[in-house]
């Protein structure tokens, strides 16, 4: 017996990926706002033109792309994003405030 009613195999051809995945049927929603098929888009930045306040952290050791392991190493992030990451800067020169951090960091995996 050969179709869809064969037990032990799926489905196959376009109707077999379901509704909005080259099958019939209407599009799958994807994320987006009621009504859409698209990704959600982000509106506006309510931290727009708000002055925020750089973030910074002091890595005993931070893996570096492309240079391997470095020893005192600043990272400085504004909001969400990563604005400089500086290799061998010495504890007694950081700006107040910086936080520090013992052993290995990576730090593009904090994004």
């Amino acid at each position: 017996m050969k179709g869809p009613g064969r037990a032990g195999h799926a489905p196959h051809g376009p109707a077999a990926a379901g509704p909005g995945r080259g099958g019939h049927g209407p599009p799958v929603p994807t994320g987006g706002p009621p009504g859409s098929t698209g990704p959600a888009r982000p509106g506006p930045d309510p931290d727009a033109g708000a002055e925020r306040a750089t973030r910074r952290w002091h890595a005993e050791l931070a893996w570096l792309p492309g240079t391997g392991v470095q020893r005192d190493v600043l990272i400085e992030a504004d909001g969400d994003r990563f604005t400089a990451v500086t290799p061998d800067v010495p504890r007694a020169s950081l700006p107040d405030g910086t936080t520090a951090l013992a052993g290995l960091t990576m730090p593009g995996l904090a994004n």
